[in-house]
């Protein structure tokens, strides 16, 4: 399973056997206190992985692709579509678009990007993310919390 972090902007892609599994249900934090005042069974949660309907997930992309997914139910997930751009040679460049939108199961690119899809010289896959960001307080703290999940 692909993790995707969100740090200044950028994605970056943790995949390994440090974190291979969803958060099993339940899963809450625990800080015993010393400094940092004590917090005891704070939820933690991961919102649910996306389902990519359209486009396929092993091809590239182009202007007529259509993006679909099956929508999520939770009201506070909404879905990332990060487009990786590979070179000639199939050497991954990047995520130069990157698109952030309501979880309600399709989305049509705005021109700007069509613009950039058609213009370049190279090719463009398409990952869905599935996030939670949001604030909660708790014991005396507030947490900022964001959570993503890939397909």
């Amino acid at each position: 399973m692909e993790r995707f972090i969100r740090f200044l902007h950028k994605i970056v892609v943790y995949i390994g056997d440090a974190i291979t599994e969803p958060l099993p249900a339940n899963s809450t934090l625990l800080i015993p206190g010393d400094v940092f005042p004590a917090i005891s069974s704070y939820s933690l949660d991961e919102p649910i992985a996306p389902v990519r309907i359209s486009p396929s997930y092993d091809s590239d992309i182009s202007v007529e692709s259509v993006y679909s997914w099956e929508a999520g139910a939770d009201s506070q997930a909404y879905i990332v579509l990060a487009f990786g751009e590979y070179d000639a040679a199939g050497t991954f460049q990047g995520y130069p678009i990157v698109c952030t939108l309501a979880d309600d199961g399709q989305f049509d690119l705005p021109g700007e990007v069509l613009n950039v899809i058609s213009s370049a010289s190279n090719a463009f896959r398409v990952w869905y993310i599935r996030e939670k960001s949001y604030l909660d307080f708790k014991d005396g703290v507030v947490f900022y919390r964001r959570s993503s999940v890939s397909e």
